[in-house]
């Protein structure tokens, strides 16, 4: 998966969320036909006001649980999450574990990633998560496995699907080591607004207060 150095701006890899990725999509589909539904039903302000609510909703989803991500650039470590994305040259990181979130630690500092994450379960048993048993559920593990890490030997498939935070933070550990002289140009941690994300939000938000006042 690696790219020419040069492409900065472009992934080498891409980790997949393992925190309420597909719960968002669910929830996104879910509340757009909510929304959907009041709409058919009737066009007064109290159904336009309780559309809108699903679709601020919809979009909560979205923003909270779908867009997190951690991608892996030629120079950097890029986690975006919610409404904010921080970039982290590699040659800063001291360590990367994986908890309630993706830990980076540069300095006294630690970044925070939200897209992948260990269960409590899988903590307590030591950061292992609990392989699943049985023919189709292990072979759905591996093909979800081997989308997510197009790459890996399809001998390693099971040892990844059984512990694919533990592989994130070890494969993240070898790119900084790797790429520690490529990320050199830039000199700090830098964190920026995901500024689309926010405007939206913030626009959708005041609609529906003013809504639901007008309708309520």
């Amino acid at each position: 998966m690696a790219d020419a150095p040069a492409a900065g701006q472009h992934p080498v890899e891409h980790f997949s969320p393992t925190s309420g990725y597909w719960l968002g999509w669910a929830g996104i589909v879910g509340f757009g036909v909510l929304a959907a539904v009041s709409l058919a039903g009737s066009r007064s302000l109290p159904a336009v006001a309780t559309a809108a609510g699903f679709a601020w909703a919809a979009l909560l989803m979205w923003i909270g649980l779908v867009r997190p991500r951690v991608l892996a650039r030629a120079d950097h470590l890029l986690l975006r999450n919610e409404f904010r994305d921080t970039v982290v040259p590699w040659h800063l990181i001291d360590g990367i574990v994986v908890r309630t979130t993706l830990r980076v630690h540069v300095d006294d500092k630690v970044v925070h990633g939200a897209a992948v994450s260990r269960s409590m379960r899988s903590m307590r048993s030591g950061g292992q998560s609990q392989p699943r048993t049985g023919g189709l559920l292990t072979f759905g593990a591996e093909r979800m496995v081997a989308d997510m890490v197009p790459d890996a030997p399809p001998q390693q498939l099971p040892q990844i699907a059984a512990d694919y935070p533990g592989y994130v933070e070890t494969r993240l550990r070898e790119l900084a080591s790797e790429r520690a002289e490529a990320s050199e140009s830039l000199p700090a941690v830098t964190t920026r607004w995901a500024l689309l994300e926010t405007v939206v939000f913030a626009l959708a938000s005041m609609v529906v207060v003013g809504l639901v006042v007008a309708a309520f």
